[in-house]
């Protein structure tokens, strides 16, 4: 009897131990490692829009600084027209003696002037279309931003766990980024844009009028000279 009762024990203990064994381990929570990395991703491009964004800034400003420099050459070239106007015009009381030697160096020095009005012509639409695409590229980071709050707001609603640092994070990043671009990026890509359309239309109108007195000058004295010869 006693012999039953202790081969009846061992068999009990047994048959425990085969069921702790058996039981399967708890499973890790996949929501919880699929929502950690959602949040490193969206957390790493909050850092690439971050920097995308300042180089936009730097980059606007840059064209800001180029359109300075080109007012400053422009201005100079306005000086030298200037300048050979007044050459031209101290030939007439002169009379048209050299009229022809004169006329052929100002010919000369008109092609020179023309082709420094064509090259900063070409470098106004080269700054235009640099400018076109800053703001382009401003557009589609301004997009992104977008983008990635919608994303950030759908897991916040659907994620059953979200920390409350990225919720701070995120609220700080939003702020940043809209004073940011609404007080240096988008006043700078404005002003840059209206000056380039300013300054164009200005030194079209400026290289109409010196040229076509030049030549209406230069015509007077080709005239006077057939004339003489006549």
């Amino acid at each position: 009897m006693a012999a039953s009762i202790k081969l009846l024990f061992l068999l009990l203990i047994s048959l425990s131990f085969t069921y702790i064994t058996s039981e399967p381990e708890p499973e890790p929570e996949p929501q919880r490692f699929s929502l950690e990395n959602i949040l490193d991703q969206l957390k790493s491009h909050i850092s690439v829009l971050e920097s995308r964004i300042d180089d936009r800034t730097r980059e606007i400003r840059s064209k800001d600084e180029k359109i300075r420099q080109m007012e400053m050459i422009i201005h100079e070239k306005s000086k030298s027209i200037d300048s050979l106007m007044s050459e031209i015009e101290s030939l007439q009381p002169k009379g048209v003696i050299d009229v022809k030697e004169q006329s052929s160096k100002s010919y000369a020095r008109i092609g020179e002037l023309e082709k420094q009005v064509d090259k900063l012509r070409k470098e106004l639409e080269s700054q235009s279309q640099e400018k076109d695409s800053v703001e382009i590229r401003a557009y589609v980071a301004e997009k992104k931003y977008k983008e990635l709050s919608l994303k950030l707001e759908t897991v916040q609603v659907h994620g059953e766990w979200f920390p409350h640092w990225l919720t701070v994070y995120f609220s700080n990043f939003q702020y940043h980024v809209v004073t940011h671009w609404d007080e240096h990026g988008r006043q700078a890509l404005d002003m840059t844009v209206q000056k380039v359309l300013e300054k164009k239309s200005q030194f079209d109108k400026w290289a109409e009028h010196h040229t076509e007195t030049i030549y209406n000058f230069l015509l007077r004295q080709c005239i006077l000279v057939l004339h003489k010869r006549t």
